[in-house]
């Protein structure tokens, strides 16, 4: 174990966290989180448990929201303060709770109802001058292949009801970790804090929290003045037959 006031390795973070986890060399992983500037997130099986029905009351778990807010702190820090990094969620289906977070903790754009994942991507990187090997994505399924194919971090929500699909992301190269917490109980944040490790930020990132430093109140100003959440939907172009991007 590193010692206290040396930036910990990424290879003694692969020792902790299990090396088996990483499909991608922990140093590789790191240097790609080093050239991020935004986080993307499905939200059925990654920020949900994936759970429908009429029955079914839609939430999030607290745990992955202080994940997100962390890792968009330290994403601000090292930016040098200038912008709130976006988050945004992109999903096949809309959900309430999605809404709801987005509009408590000032998430930047929710692409609800994207069954081509790409779509959402170009429209992203189009409208925030951002490039897909500037994304973290956490994602669960297929659906989201063709996304993960193109962004720069990627962390699969790994489960053993899909040992196919882990088995075909690890073969295509498509996913970067391998994430063990269930959607919805962890997940994202398990991500959130593996990135903070591989980003040598964790424990300062955690004291300035903890502690409420300045830097971190500086940050939530910044954070509060975000626009409200932006909208979109996947329509389909009746004249070219196009799928594109419309406000919801």
């Amino acid at each position: 174990m590193a010692d206290p006031g040396r930036r910990r390795t990424a290879a003694e973070l692969a020792e902790t966290m299990g090396s088996d986890r990483f499909v991608a060399p922990p140093e590789e992983l790191a240097a790609r989180l080093g050239r991020c500037r935004a986080l993307v997130l499905d939200w059925d099986g990654v920020l949900g448990n994936g759970a429908r029905g009429p029955e079914v009351a839609p939430g999030f778990n607290e745990l992955d929201a202080m994940g997100i807010n962390l890792l968009r702190f330290a994403l601000w820090r090292r930016g040098g303060e200038r912008g709130i990094p976006p988050v945004v969620v992109v999903s096949g289906q809309g959900n309430a709770a999605a809404q709801a977070l987005a509009e408590r903790d000032q998430l930047d754009a929710l692409y609800m109802g994207f069954l081509d994942k790409r779509v959402a991507l170009e429209h992203l990187c189009r409208t925030r001058d951002l490039r897909p090997e500037e994304l973290i994505f956490v994602f669960d399924d297929v659906i989201d292949f063709g996304m993960a194919e193109r962004c720069g971090a990627r962390f699969l929500v790994a489960r053993p009801s899909q040992p196919l699909v882990e088995r075909f992301v690890r073969g295509r190269g498509l996913c970067d970790f391998l994430v063990r917490a269930p959607g919805g109980a962890g997940a994202v944040r398990e991500a959130c804090e593996v990135a903070l490790g591989l980003l040598g930020v964790d424990e300062e990132i955690f004291e300035a929290r903890g502690w409420y430093a300045e830097s971190y109140q500086r940050y939530l100003e910044a954070r509060r003045a975000v626009p409200r959440v932006q909208g979109f939907a996947m329509a389909r172009d009746p004249a070219t037959g196009r799928d594109e991007v419309r406000p919801a």
